[in-house]
């Protein structure tokens, strides 16, 4: 009520601020839509996304599946979060958090102790998520494009896989 008060003031006096007021108040409230949006679509992310970060390596490719088809359902149907930077920054992130379950899961006082078996057992087993995660991706991004016409013509040619996968 305050604002709408001084609102109604600035207009009655033809103030040169009130143009640039409106603007800022209509870039606000896109903002909070283009957020809400967002939220409702990417909070659909956040079980699967708290399973891999507590998952081992091993545990790793049967979690694939249903992260990349929530991305897959986030990128189809977002009305903001559909670009192709955003859906690269966001399958960068499940190669990072992947390369980061390899990490916890690999014990440098372990391999320095002698037991190198148990480590090369997890390496394997990384490697083999890693192999799963690319081929999960390739999987998706073929049925992306089998199915384009469906998806007004869009489909996942353009992402940078080298940006996807560099770690």
């Amino acid at each position: 009520d305050g604002v709408r008060g001084i609102v109604s003031v600035l207009e009655a006096a033809k103030s040169s601020y009130l143009k640039s007021f409106h603007d800022l108040s209509r870039m606000i409230n896109e903002g909070h839509e283009e957020a809400v949006d967002n939220l409702r679509f990417l909070d659909r992310l956040s079980a699967p996304c708290e399973a891999l970060a507590h998952a081992t390596p091993a545990e790793v490719p049967g979690l694939l599946p249903t992260i990349l088809a929530t991305i897959r359902l986030i990128w189809r149907y977002s009305r903001f979060y559909h670009t192709n930077d955003r859906l690269t920054g966001l399958l960068r992130k499940v190669s990072n958090e992947l390369t980061n379950r390899a990490r916890a899961a690999i014990s440098i006082a372990e391999v320095l102790d002698g037991d190198v078996e148990a480590s090369r057992a997890t390496l394997e087993a990384s490697i083999h998520a890693g192999v799963a995660w690319r081929e999960c991706y390739r999987r998706t991004k073929a049925a992306i494009f089998d199915a384009r016409d469906a998806a007004g013509g869009r489909d996942w040619e353009t992402q940078d896989q080298a940006a996807i996968f560099a770690q």
